[in-house]
């Protein structure tokens, strides 16, 4: 399942006090997951969609300050301590193997 996200532009407050501008096609899907990347390899070894992503909880589990990534579209490393919030977030439960993986919240936009 895809979030879809309908934001024309997002508004970032700079440090300085400028604004950045991000725009996001209003058509467009983003799709959120659980990367699994191989510790030895560094390759990927799979992606697990998040059914649903609640971005308020997700961002206070992460610590994610509002005026860097409002919308948590960076990527975000997933540690032993957050692999149960983020089990129930999945569509299908995953086994992690924090020895032998590591994993990360990913973002990305689907047409």
């Amino acid at each position: 399942m895809q979030n879809k996200l309908t934001i024309e532009k997002i508004y970032t407050v700079l440090g300085n006090g400028t604004q950045a501008v991000s725009a996001i096609h209003n058509d467009s899907l983003v799709e959120r997951v659980v990367a699994v990347f191989d510790n030895e390899t560094e390759e990927l070894k799979a992606e697990h969609t998040l059914r649903s992503f609640d971005l308020e909880k997700f961002k206070q589990r992460f610590g994610v300050e509002e005026n860097a990534d409002p919308l948590m579209f960076n990527v975000y490393p997933v540690s032993p301590s957050d692999a149960n919030f983020v089990l129930e977030y999945l569509d299908e439960p995953i086994a992690f193997d924090f020895g032998a993986n590591a994993y990360f919240i990913e973002c990305f936009s689907v047409e």
